[in-house]
């Protein structure tokens, strides 16, 4: 090995270090800061004077759990899945299968609404879902995050189905397959891994969302985020407590990642090389 290769993989795992440096430092920070007291805040990067479980008991038992938001946060993710995936499934078929100057336009139309800030589709989604009296529910916030989350699971499931041989579904069809046997016993299993790929990318998406349940949301429904940020009031901010709910509230996600965490990498994996591949 020369002296350019070792140069080269010392800058690689100086870079390394740098990101998880500025990654892991300031949730190591908050992580210590959930065993204070309040007011006992480490000003710096160092161990609390005073370590307590009172801020954890305070979260999980006491009257401001976040145990609560995160049934509501799991259910809110789960809503957002079931929506997202019959919004997508045919719509990628038909964004990848059907070609033309109405499909160009449409796929840039639904690039522009992934462009459009949260809080400027939240105002008229309340209107709307004060008539339909959805307001508290897990259906308003869903609805409206799918339609932030739709465009991109579209774009990534029909990668994946414009790397399925049309030659496939000619075939089935040759035989005797209807549209619908052709869809869902030829193509939808070819999809999985962009299946998988959507599943848990919604689900990071959703579980932490806070803007649309803030807005749409009145104290019935309150996802994670909602309870998290509510220890922050106009007279003082219980950091310890908050703390305590944000770590808390991260075992979930470090639960799904754990089991379904290599489903994503087989996804990605999948749309690097193909489908045929």
């Amino acid at each position: 090995m020369n002296i350019n290769s070792v140069l080269f993989w010392m800058s690689r795992v100086m870079v390394l270090l740098i990101l998880l440096s500025w990654t892991l430092i300031p949730l190591t920070w908050f992580f210590m800061m959930s065993f204070t007291t309040y007011g006992g805040l480490p000003r710096g990067f160092e161990l609390p004077r005073i370590i307590t479980l009172d801020s954890y008991k305070a979260v999980i038992f006491g009257e401001y759990s976040v145990l609560p938001g995160i049934r509501d946060s799991i259910l809110f993710a789960s809503a957002c899945i079931m929506l997202v995936f019959l919004g997508s499934l045919t719509t990628a078929y038909a964004s990848s299968r059907m070609r033309g100057r109405f499909t160009k336009i449409t796929n840039s139309f639904l690039l522009i609404i992934r462009g459009v800030p949260y809080v400027g589709i939240g105002i008229p989604y309340y209107l709307m879902f004060k008539d339909w009296q959805l307001l508290d529910t897990v259906w308003a916030p869903a609805f409206a995050l799918t339609t932030i989350a739709l465009p991109t699971a579209v774009w990534i499931l029909r990668q994946f189905i414009d790397q399925i041989p049309r030659e496939y579904e000619e075939q089935a069809e040759v035989d005797g397959a209807s549209f619908f046997n052709v869809y869902f016993r030829v193509v939808l299993p070819l999809m999985q891994p962009g299946l998988a790929t959507i599943f848990i990318l919604t689900f990071f998406t959703s579980y932490n969302h806070y803007v649309f349940n803030l807005m749409l949301s009145r104290g019935l429904f309150s996802p994670v985020a909602v309870k998290v940020a509510g220890f922050a009031t106009e007279l003082t901010v219980r950091w310890s407590e908050m703390a305590a709910a944000s770590v808390i509230a991260v075992i979930p996600m470090i639960l799904f990642f754990t089991f379904f965490g290599k489903y994503l990498v087989r996804g990605v994996a999948s749309l690097g090389v193909g489908v045929k591949g």
